[in-house]
């Protein structure tokens, strides 16, 4: 396709090269390239050249491709399988698509090494799943939410603003982190969120409440509404670590912190860091608060979350963006956050 696109003749481009002197790394860089622009973002494009050179480029880098046998493929997962699940099944992911371009270049026709149904599967690899079951991020319950806010707003730095910016917004920290000043709508009060920095790869509308909108203003006279929204100390993206200290300084999430690490010794994982909340565990507890306070419909909550619908058909029909029915959700967890609550706090925790 590119050859044609350049007005080359892709018999042309073919030839040059040469099968005896093609091996798995040289498929694999081949691959990378023509996936680059396809790539989500800039991590997502290092993590295949990273990953298949720490694990796969020492034992089948200098492989011709129809030389690499299950033996090989086992020899590389079998070590990091259990360890590092995520990994493992990225890694196979990834070798599996260079072993199948490989095998279309040179008109192999046999079944992929690599491939997990019907092979890896009965060779002691588990699911995924059920190797490593998912740990979602640690999420503060929602009643502890107003008392964080009201932490939050004893400081002024632009982390803590940001920080109160996603919390009311439900947005992922990349996405805050990333805002610019030309998304956002001052006629609407809706920031508009491009397709390149959410996760779905959509498109994605975030009506402002009076909070939200109030930071904003505080933002815009610290940038002059210039290029990112909440600049780093060097002017580039916020850390999302710096992020999280901010979260766990606060006396409250401190205080969950440490009723986390109890639990832990409890259960006799003494010595690991369990937390009591996170800056992505924020979402879970709007969610949370919205089906167990208010009435709105749970797919108004979903979209809020930008959250992809899984039933094809439901997708198909609710096309709608609800736009003003999550303006009415997001003002009511404003309210709900500006709210002063006690928190009792734990003797034991104190201790």
């Amino acid at each position: 396709r590119r050859a044609l696109a350049n007005g080359e003749d892709p018999t042309t481009v073919l030839s040059r090269r040469d099968p005896e002197t093609m091996t798995f790394r040289l498929y694999a860089e081949e691959l990378i390239e023509a996936k680059r622009p396809h790539f989500r973002n800039a991590k997502h494009a290092a993590q295949w050249p990273s990953t298949l050179k720490q694990y796969a480029y020492p034992l089948v880098g200098d492989k011709r491709i129809g030389a690499v046998n299950l033996a090989d493929v086992e020899a590389i997962l079998r070590p990091i399988w259990s360890k590092k699940t995520e990994t493992a099944a990225r890694l196979r992911s990834r070798i599996e698509a260079v072993i199948d371009y490989g095998y279309i270049a040179e008109g192999i026709d046999r079944r992929n090494p690599a491939a997990f149904k019907g092979n890896l599967e009965h060779r002691g690899f588990g699911a995924r799943r059920k190797v490593s079951p998912v740990v979602h991020h640690p999420a503060a319950p929602y009643a502890t939410i107003p008392a964080i806010m009201s932490e939050l707003k004893q400081l002024n730095t632009t982390t803590a603003l940001c920080l109160r910016f996603i919390i009311l917004t439900w947005t992922r920290s990349s996405e805050a982190r990333g805002a610019r000043w030309e998304e956002f709508d001052d006629r609407t009060h809706v920031w508009s969120i491009p397709a390149d920095r959410m996760k779905a790869n959509k498109a994605h509308d975030v009506p402002l409440s009076d909070e939200a909108r109030s930071i904003v203003s505080v933002m815009h006279k610290r940038t002059s509404g210039k290029g990112i929204m909440f600049p780093g100390v060097t002017g580039g993206v916020l850390s999302d670590v710096g992020l999280n200290k901010v979260l766990h300084l606060l006396p409250t999430v401190a205080r969950l912190d440490a009723e986390a690490q109890l639990k832990a010794i409890s259960i006799a994982n003494a010595g690991r860091k369990l937390l009591g909340a996170t800056v992505h565990g924020m979402r879970s507890s709007a969610r949370s608060w919205a089906a167990a306070q208010t009435e709105f419909a749970p797919f108004v909550a979903e979209m809020a979350l930008a959250h992809v619908n899984k039933d094809r058909v439901e997708a198909a029909y609710q096309r709608d963006r609800v736009i003003e029915k999550r303006r009415a959700l997001l003002a009511a967890w404003d309210n709900y956050c500006a709210q002063v609550l006690a928190i009792p706090i734990h003797r034991a925790v104190l201790r």
